[in-house]
């Protein structure tokens, strides 16, 4: 389930950005045609139509291709949706690979080591980082990127292939050593730079949407989905390992009539308020929260969950001692902060109901009933009160204060 998740998430964080690759493709394309038009006038008085149609054969040819490809991948977008689904990383690869084979050869016709189109490769770096956020991926394909533009330098400079004679600039630069290293380690730097920029941007960006789509918008704790596939994580591994786990469900109490006899602004001020104080007095993993112990929920307008892990819901007899349920510490010592924080200043106060597996439940929907039959009983026996969910075994707990 996870791992469909993940898919769905990469699928949605991507697919814009391919269409604005496209986009971005085309406007470069026309501009290159430009160019190219530009190119053939200002070498009219220097080269026959034949030597022309020579220099722009193998660059136009190159650029149909690409322009044909770019085609393809519009028309698909549209008409195939399923198509781009199932193949996001090949066609993200397949492009880039062509941008730089295209990018080389227009650099090489263009006037080689003095060509203005080294800039195409900044572009590809940014394309890069931008269709495939992953740190292996960048270095392999940038490689691939640099070994053309060297190998291509090193032919021009040892005579191996002829370069294009660029308009304005003579070709006597690409025998120059000192000009060609300085120019090559530009271009490197230059990419390397805007790559690595460029990819801590995406990472970014992309955890953010991840964050968006398990998060809740208002309070910042996990939302109902990821509760579920939590919940339901917890429980298998503390069957697996026949270790407790413990659920709170902490629930306003007489939150509709503050919402009406209030405003909508002071009744999200009292669900804010109230997350924050839970975030604060749960275990969780200091400045990360990837690595939250207990898990912290939204669980409807006015209710929150928290799953517990590795915690007790009932008292445990340790030797002579009996030793307390953690989730009933818990319950107290966030039963006081609410009242410290918010009650004394609003009057708002909450229940919380107390269930736990293996006590209460041994199944998540089953957890889940239980812990929400506690909170309906201790609402029903005057609010602002803690209960604990009846045990499997047929006996009753009385509310703990």
């Amino acid at each position: 389930m996870a791992a469909n998740e993940n898919k769905k998430t990469n699928v949605l964080l991507t697919e814009p950005r391919f269409l604005l690759a496209i986009k971005a493709r085309w406007f470069i394309i026309s501009l290159l045609l430009l160019f190219a038009l530009i190119a053939a006038l200002s070498n009219s008085d220097y080269y026959a139509l034949k030597d022309l149609v020579n220099f722009l054969t193998v660059p136009a040819v190159l650029l149909m291709l690409c322009a044909a490809f770019n085609g393809f991948l519009h028309y698909s977008w549209y008409s195939w949706p399923t198509f781009w689904s199932s193949n996001l990383k090949k066609i993200s690869i397949i492009q880039i690979m062509i941008d730089i084979v295209v990018a080389t050869a227009l650099i090489h016709f263009t006037g080689g080591v003095g060509s203005w189109f080294w800039t195409l490769y900044v572009l590809i770096a940014l394309e890069l980082t931008y269709l495939l956020p992953n740190l292996q991926e960048i270095l392999i394909i940038g490689f691939i990127g640099s070994t053309c533009y060297t190998l291509t330098l090193a032919a021009e400079y040892y005579g191996l292939i002829e370069v294009g004679r660029m308009p304005y600039m003579s070709t006597n630069l690409t025998h120059s050593l000192p000009y060609i290293a300085i120019i090559w380690s530009w271009v490197h730097l230059l990419n390397i730079t805007i790559a690595l920029v460029s990819l801590d941007f995406q990472r970014k960006r992309i955890a953010a949407a991840q964050a968006r789509e398990i998060r809740d918008e208002l309070t910042g704790a996990y939302n109902i989905n990821y509760f579920n596939q939590a919940l339901g994580n917890e429980i298998q591994r503390a069957k697996r390992y026949q270790r407790p786990v413990s659920l709170l469900l902490i629930d306003i109490d007489n939150f509709h009539k503050y919402r009406v006899d209030k405003s909508e602004a002071e009744a999200n001020e009292i669900i804010i308020r109230l997350a924050n104080t839970l975030a604060s007095n749960v275990r969780r993993q200091r400045g990360d929260s990837a690595y939250d112990v207990d898990i912290l929920c939204r669980f409807g307008t006015d209710r929150f969950c928290i799953v517990l892990p590795e915690t007790t819901a009932e008292a445990e007899s340790a030797g002579k001692d009996t030793k307390p349920a953690g989730a009933v510490i818990l319950a107290k010592r966030l039963m006081g902060k609410v009242a410290e924080n918010i009650t004394s200043e609003t009057g708002v106060t909450i229940c919380i109901g107390i269930a736990g597996f293996p006590y209460h439940a041994l199944e998540t929907e089953q957890l889940i009933k239980a812990v929400d039959d506690a909170t309906q009983k201790a609402k029903k026996l005057g609010k602002h009160r803690i209960m604990v969910a009846t045990p499997l075994v047929n006996t009753s707990k009385a509310p703990v204060h």
